[in-house]
């Protein structure tokens, strides 16, 4: 828990605990992590409709200068480079720098992607120095309005950030999140799946922000493959919740859910608040 100041707000003290453990966690994470979580050519050839609704609000990349914020272990960085965009990364873990690092090595796109161990919340970056922003998973992580300015800041006017995000409005998901956290300890207990209020305050800085919501029925499957993980014994990984949501495990299961979950949420836009997923696009 996050102590607090006489104001009301985090003290100085606990931020810098903030983030230590978030640091410390995906350093170890990084260190057992084998080096990659997937070839950055398919990262985003998944069947999910939420990468695949990410990948088409990024637009043209050849040429584009783009910051991935918490790239962890690259492979998204690496895909950028590898389509002519000009990719700086950062990660908060010095673990997952080094291995960002590694992984352009490896396909040879050093000379496009230049990595840097740095705090989102404080961008030692020049004014309008980005085209696109990129973020997978990251916002949450994050203290919305320090990190919100910074990537408002950073942005050349017009420019772009792309975000997908766990939303955090269902509360059988956010039960798995407690669970995950506390017993599994999958999970920093620093972070949190983003709400509406946090968009809310996205459009306090950005001319335009459109979001689109994922993940409802689809949702099964992750109920499924935690279940028989815990039934069978299996180690649950912090990257197995992207797996199945990426369609990397249940691929066929994926195609057909997501197909469902599009059908349902045009014809009830209410239930897009129960969805466990959220792409946002925020123009400056």
């Amino acid at each position: 828990m996050l102590v607090m100041s006489s104001t009301g707000r985090p003290t100085k003290a606990a931020l810098a605990s903030r983030q230590q453990v978030e640091k410390c966690f995906h350093d170890t994470i990084a260190d057992g992590s084998g080096g990659r979580q997937t070839d950055p050519e398919k990262v985003f050839a998944d069947v999910s409709q939420s990468d695949q609704a990410a990948l088409s609000l990024l637009g043209e990349l050849e040429g584009r200068k783009l910051l991935d914020i918490g790239c962890g272990l690259g492979d998204y960085s690496v895909y950028f480079a590898l389509r002519g965009a000009q990719v700086y990364a950062i990660d908060l873990s010095e673990g997952m720098v080094r291995q960002t690092e590694h992984l352009a090595e490896e396909y040879g796109v050093g000379d496009a992607l230049f990595v840097r161990q740095m705090d989102a919340e404080a961008l030692d970056f020049p004014d309008e120095s980005f085209d696109i922003i990129w973020g997978k998973a990251v916002l949450h992580h994050l203290d919305i309005p320090k990190a919100r300015d910074e990537l408002a800041r950073c942005l050349v006017p017009g420019g772009i950030a792309v975000l997908s995000e766990p939303l955090g409005h269902n509360p059988l998901a956010n039960a798995y999140r407690y669970v995950a956290t506390r017993v599994h300890k999958i999970r920093t207990p620093t972070e949190h799946a983003l709400t509406y209020q946090d968009i809310d305050l996205l459009r306090l800085r950005f001319a335009d922000v459109e979001c689109r919501e994922f993940v409802l029925v689809s949702s099964l499957l992750f109920a499924w493959h935690y279940f028989k993980s815990v039934v069978t014994g299996a180690e649950l990984s912090p990257f197995w919740v992207n797996s199945v949501r990426t369609g990397r495990l249940y691929p066929r299961a994926t195609q057909v859910l997501d197909r469902v979950d599009a059908v349902l949420l045009r014809t009830f836009p209410f239930l897009s608040r129960c969805c466990n997923w959220i792409v946002f696009k925020c123009t400056k």
